[in-house]
């Protein structure tokens, strides 16, 4: 297995971890309301409607609940099914860039190699990665995702390809 392919399965494991119950109800709930169920990678709102039993958003863990017993709202970031997909599985990357006071999506150069190696269709991906939008975040800033959490879960990631 090769290290990426082991760093991408012990976040898949770090993540799924988590027990699911009340609490984690009362976190998809908050978060899709923080966001008011825009996906902050894409900017698409997809709500419940009358015509679909779900949202077409999660509510995605920063750091693992499991872990970091976290369930706080600013722990989450809406994002819609695929994008969820994508940070879960370490194609996305979300860190805070301090000189430009912004949040910023990327995609780490290992799997843009992976991806084309592997004919995948990464385009739209690109489409999404770069500066996110303040109208995408919360408006109460006290739920926007704390850096320092960004920062620990992108630590995880460079700890484990290393």
């Amino acid at each position: 297995m090769t290290q990426r392919k082991r760093r991408v399965e012990r976040v898949r494991k770090w993540r799924l971890a988590a027990v699911r119950g009340a609490s984690a109800s009362a976190f998809r709930r908050k978060v899709r309301e923080a966001y008011d169920s825009r996906c902050m990678f894409s900017g698409q709102r997809l709500p419940r409607t009358e015509a679909t039993s779900t949202a077409g958003v999660d509510a995605a863990h920063i750091l693992p609940w499991s872990q970091f017993d976290l369930d706080a709202t600013k722990n989450g970031l809406c994002l819609n099914k695929q994008s969820h997909w994508a940070f879960d599985e370490g194609l996305f990357r979300l860190s805070f860039d301090d000189t430009e006071n912004a949040y910023i999506v990327s995609i780490p150069n290992p799997v843009r190699v992976a991806a084309q190696a592997a004919q995948f269709d990464i385009e739209s991906f690109d489409a999404i990665a770069g500066r996110v939008p303040r109208n995408r975040l919360p408006g109460n800033e006290a739920l926007w995702p704390p850096k320092q959490y960004l920062a620990e879960l992108n630590r995880f990631l460079d700890d484990k390809a290393a």
